[in-house]
């Protein structure tokens, strides 16, 4: 069976508690561990403890919850798992409209609603975005307002544009993590406006990107440097973990993704 990236980590947030060590994560650099913070080391110790196939029984897995947000026209759905490795469907970026705020305040009934005019409309053509608009009183460039998100793939637990650490052996992604660490120095005593966003460190790099939006454009590319660093030192230990337990990504049971709500694919069948 072969699950996307995405999917993966769902699973393994599935997983309520893992007897792994922080020792185990082998992560010998004082910086990296101080800009962890528990929640994350929790995380990593999950996907060890996944890797490695311990501390978990299928039963004590919470099946993966389906929550939609209404944010989107296209949510809600069960994951799904792959026979086919070059399945295309596994392969789709996501790329989904956004549905306006407006409508989403008025509640499921409502979203439910603009979702079924709106797939019956091509929305790239701005004609029918004028119809909807209309029919639901919103500005016409709301209608046609989109996400796109690139594909982790299936075959690498990292980030598309961190793909290249999956080819590395674990001494190599040692000497990656070390670059990190010295990176990590070199930012801390910088300035004094780096050690103040360094204050940051142990909040979620998406997080750290996300408040200091809108800041002056030097407070904005040094908080997406620590929140690169970060998001890299976060990868390169998944990778490494996945490496040194020699996980293998298509070879997770079907009855365990079938427990855990996941679904077949209807293109592979």
């Amino acid at each position: 069976m072969y699950i996307t990236n995405a999917n993966l980590k769902r699973l393994i947030e599935s997983i309520d508690s893992a007897e792994i060590d922080t020792k185990e994560l082998n992560i010998k650099s004082e910086v990296i561990n101080d800009i962890l913070s528990d929640e994350e080391l929790e995380d990593l110790k999950h996907a060890k403890a996944f890797f490695l196939g311990r501390s978990f029984n299928i039963s004590e897995l919470r099946p993966i919850e389906i929550i939609d947000q209404m944010k989107y026209l296209n949510e809600g759905h069960k994951p799904a798992y792959h026979y086919n490795e070059d399945c295309q469907k596994a392969k789709m970026h996501f790329d989904d409209y956004i549905i306006p705020d407006i409508i989403r305040l008025k509640g499921p009934a409502e979203v439910a609603r603009y979702r079924i005019r709106a797939k019956g409309l091509e929305l790239s053509n701005m004609e029918h975005c004028l119809i909807l608009a209309a029919e639901f009183g919103v500005s016409p460039e709301l209608i046609y307002q989109k996400k796109f998100e690139k594909n982790r793939g299936v075959d690498s637990f990292t980030l598309q544009d961190l793909s290249y650490l999956q080819g590395l052996t674990s001494q190599q992604l040692d000497e990656e993590l070390e670059k990190v660490s010295k990176a990590l120095i070199e930012f801390l005593n910088a300035s004094s406006l780096h050690r103040d966003l360094y204050n940051l460190r142990f909040r979620k790099y998406s997080f750290i990107r996300w408040v200091m939006k809108g800041r002056d454009e030097d407070t904005v590319n040094l908080a997406n440097e620590l929140a690169n660093h970060k998001q890299l030192a976060i990868a390169i230990i998944e990778q490494k973990a996945k490496k040194e337990s020699n996980f293998d990504q298509s070879g997770i049971e079907e009855r365990l993704l079938v427990h855990l709500n996941f679904v077949p694919c209807r293109t592979c069948i």
